[in-house]
Parts: structure tokens; C-alpha cells; sequence
């Protein structure tokens, strides 16, 4: 005798394509069946194994087996004597997921258990008396029992548990939005919605009625498959409770109301800082623009001032005056300019970085003409290459431009500043640029920059600004 015989005392194998069912030992011993029982459940039925009272469900059963329902469940007397048994059946599938054939069984339920259920029976007929609706939901046999109906769900008497679970859903579909697509799907309230309890309670206001409704889901019983029953309760929600409700309600939409008001006030304090800060963008730039030609008229004024004999220089100076003045060159001119001075520095090196030619080619000639040996670089990546290239003490200051392509100077600075080499990392940077607000002074300092100079300046000061860091 099999292990499954034992345990479940009746074990049959149902082929859903021909209708056969092949009972157990114990099957044709006690029930009379034979080995092979054709045209099945009819011969169960004529044999008096089945009540005939039970006929339309338990052919609904097969119905739901033959249409591939994976598990199924029943309880149903046997045989004249009309001992309860608790019917139960298996889908198998081939490898396309269609169903082929089914395994039953029929256990005895015990009078404990007939006396459980019993005492479910009285539990649910004693809480019908606090609660205005009461269902109860059987997954395995898609059947629901109406215990109480106040008509809130709106279920009729032949609902199945798709019916029901839909109608709590459009219940509760701004009570708890969030699980709403799971209530709704019977497969999903069976797996997923009792992971972290056996009780889901949800509060709500029914604005039709006026009424705060609470709705409790139930887990009365789980299986393999997940949920087996599930009870659903409906009460009304007494006047004071209920006037607390209304206040806590109104009370929460305020807060509401008033967390609104602060995100619309940190949005338009966000808008003014915004603008405020595209404004001193624009006034920045502004005077970078402006005070970049006048730095470049400027420092060739100068240069011209001082060359005035030779000829060929000052009509070099005045025609890059010309073009500096002009704003329609597109160009922005840049200028480093320097002032005499009784010094030689012949004996040291300063790295110009600016991304205007004309910038270069003037800073070149005013720190040549005072000794200085010039190196130039266009953008930030090609200063730092210079200076990673460099040997210690070969480059004495860098003149560093901020408004560059590529790279800027700011970055280019932090940039030299975290070299590992300790005599490459410390060279003096200063800032000679249009960008002369505070906030571009701090910005320059903060990078690692050692000192700010405003184009357009006067030629002592740039002069006076490198001789303070050369050694």
C-alpha cells in the first residue's frame, strides 16, 4: 500500500482527455470501482458514491480541472452513509502548460475538525452582529459565502471570489491606492498581500454616504498555493470616533495645505537667487567684455608711450589698438602689462596662460623687455602639462587667465595644486583677468591662487604683484 494511500485513504488519477479515471486499491475495494472507470464522474454518481445533490458542483469541479485550475478543493460526503470527506484535486501540465491529467483524493475529515468548523461557523455568526458586512472568500473553490450583505460591496448571491475582490478594490481605490492593483488580482491577494500580517485594515470616508467605513481582509486559512480563505469585514464607524476622524482629516488636508505653501514660498525664494545669480553672471561678464579692450588700448598705449621712436613698433601698437577697440572682431582681448622697473629678471621664468593671442603676444613683450623669460599656454590642460614637464625651480609664476576654452583657470589652479611634486604644486599663481567682482576675487583665492590682479591695471602694480613671490 503506497505512503499517499495511507495518509489520504482514497487516491485516483483523472485523464482530463479521456475522461478516465484509475482508482486506488483501496478506491475498488471499498467503493467497488473498477480498474478503469470510463465516461467519469458519471458511474460514481449511479454508484451512489457521490449524493446526487452534489452532482452540479462536483461537475463544475471537473469543469474548472479540465480548464487547467492548478489546485482545487471540496468538501463532500461519500457513499450511503453520507461521511464527510474533504475532496481534493492536482493539475498536472505537459511541457506547453496545457493540463493533461489530475490527481484526487478524498480524506476523511474528523470530528475535531468537523467541531472547528462548527465553531467558525458560531465566531462569524456572533461578530455578524458588530459588523454591517461579512464575506467570506473559498480561493480553492472560487466560491464566496454572503455571511451579511448590507449591499456596500453591491456582490450578488452567485459572486465568485474575482467578484469580490474587484468590488473591495473599487472601494478602497483612494482609501489605498497603492494596493489597489493587488486586491483587484486574485492570484496576487493569495501570494503577496498577508507577507507581513494576517489582518489588512483600511479606513476610509464614504463621501456618498457621509460615513468613515473601516474594511478588514482576513487570512483565515493558507496553502500550497497561497491563500485558501480569506474573510472580509465591514463595519460603520461610530459618531464620535467618527467626528475625530473628520477633525484629523481636516486637520491632515491643512498641513497639507500648508506644506504646499511653503514649497510654492522656497520656489520662488529659489527663482530670485536664480535670478539674482544670472545677474551678477551678466554683470561679470559684462565687465570682463569691457575691460578686456580697454586693458589691451591700454597696456599698447603704454607700450607705444615708451617705443615712441620706433616707428615700426608704434604703428604695430596702434594697429592691434585698433583691433582691440573693434566689437565686431568677436575677439575678446585679454592683456597682461608690466612697469619699469630698476630690476633685472633675467634669471627667472613666468608661464603666461591666456586663450587670446593677442593677449600672449603683448604679455610676451613687456615681460621680455624686463628680462623675463616668457612661456605661454592657450588653456588650463596645456598649463598643467607645461608645469607637470617642468623641472623644480624652472618655471617662476604663473600669470593665470579665468576665462578660457577647454579648461579654465580655476580649474587649471586646483589642478596644480594637488601635484604630488611639492615644487611644482607651490609655484605662485596670480589671477590676471576682467573678472574683477568680489565674488571672482574669492573664487581665484579659493582655488589656490595667490593674488588677484583687475585688467585693465597699471604696470607698476603687475610688476610689484611677481617681484613679492619671486625668491
Amino acid at each position: 500500500m503506497r505512503t499517499s494511500e495511507q495518509v489520504n485513504i482514497y487516491n485516483w488519477e483523472y485523464d482530463i482527455a479521456t475522461k478516465e479515471m484509475r482508482p486506488c486499491y483501496r478506491c475498488m475495494r471499498d467503493l467497488g470501482l473498477p480498474a478503469v472507470v470510463t465516461n467519469y464522474p458519471e458511474p460514481a454518481f449511479d454508484m451512489g458514491i457521490f449524493p446526487q445533490d452534489y452532482y452540479e458542483m462536483y461537475h463544475d469541479m471537473l469543469r474548472r480541472v479540465d480548464e487547467g485550475t492548478p489546485e482545487l478543493e471540496a468538501d463532500i460526503p461519500l457513499t450511503a452513509g453520507r461521511v464527510p470527506f474533504r475532496i481534493k484535486y492536482t493539475t498536472e501540465f505537459d511541457d506547453e502548460g496545457k493540463p493533461v491529467k489530475a490527481f484526487g483524493s478524498a480524506t476523511l475529515i474528523s470530528e475535531t475538525e468537523l467541531g472547528h468548523i462548527k465553531v467558525d461557523n458560531q465566531i462569524i455568526s456572533t461578530l455578524a452582529e458588530g459588523y454591517a458586512g461579512i464575506y467570506l472568500a473559498d480561493f480553492v473553490r472560487d466560491e464566496v459565502k454572503i455571511i451579511k450583505n448590507d449591499g456596500f460591496l453591491g456582490l450578488q448571491d452567485d459572486a465568485g471570489c474575482g467578484d469580490l475582490m474587484s468590488a473591495v478594490a473599487g472601494r478602497l481605490k483612494e482609501a489605498a491606492s497603492d494596493e489597489v492593483d493587488v486586491i483587484r488580482d486574485v492570484q496576487r491577494v493569495r501570494n503577496e498581500l498577508f507577507t507581513d500580517g494576517e489582518i489588512r485594515e483600511f479606513v476610509f470616508k464614504d463621501e456618498d454616504d457621509d460615513k468613515w467605513i473601516r474594511l478588514d481582509l482576513h487570512l483565515m486559512e493558507k496553502g500550497s498555493l497561497g491563500v485558501d480563505r480569506l474573510l472580509v469585514t465591514v463595519s460603520v464607524i461610530e459618531d464620535l470616533r467618527a467626528q475625530k476622524m473628520d477633525a484629523d482629516r481636516l486637520i491632515a488636508a491643512q498641513k497639507d495645505e500648508l506644506e504646499d505653501r511653503q514649497k510654492l514660498l522656497l520656489h520662488a525664494i529659489d527663482e530670485a537667487n536664480r535670478a539674482n545669480k544670472a545677474k551678477t553672471e551678466f554683470f561679470s561678464n559684462m565687465s570682463h567684455d569691457i575691460r578686456t579692450p580697454m586693458n589691451a588700448i591700454t597696456g599698447f598705449s603704454r607700450l607705444a608711450v615708451d617705443e615712441i621712436d620706433d616707428r615700426e613698433h608704434v604703428e604695430d601698437y596702434l594697429d592691434k589698438i585698433v583691433t582691440a577697440g573693434d566689437a565686431e572682431s568677436g575677439q575678446k582681448q585679454e592683456i597682461t602689462a608690466s612697469d619699469m622697473t630698476d630690476r633685472s629678471y633675467s634669471d627667472y621664468t613666468i608661464l603666461v596662460v591666456d586663450d587670446t593671442p593677442i593677449n600672449l603676444k603683448l604679455a610676451e613683450r613687456i615681460l621680455e623687455t624686463y628680462g623675463f623669460s616668457v612661456r605661454t599656454a592657450d588653456n588650463g590642460v596645456n598649463a598643467i602639462e607645461m608645469v607637470r614637464d617642468a623641472r623644480p625651480g624652472e618655471i617662476d609664476v604663473i600669470l593665470m587667465d579665468v576665462m578660457m576654452p577647454v579648461m579654465d583657470g580655476i580649474e587649471a589652479t586646483r589642478r596644480i595644486r594637488k601635484m604630488e611634486d611639492p615644487a611644482l604644486d607651490g609655484i605662485p599663481i596670480i589671477a590676471m583677468t576682467a573678472n574683477a567682482f568680489e565674488s571672482d576675487i574669492e573664487a581665484a583665492l579659493n582655488a589656490g591662487m595667490n593674488a588677484h590682479i583687475a585688467k585693465p591695471f597699471k604696470k607698476e602694480n603687475l610688476i610689484a604683484t611677481i617681484d613679492r613671490y619671486l625668491v
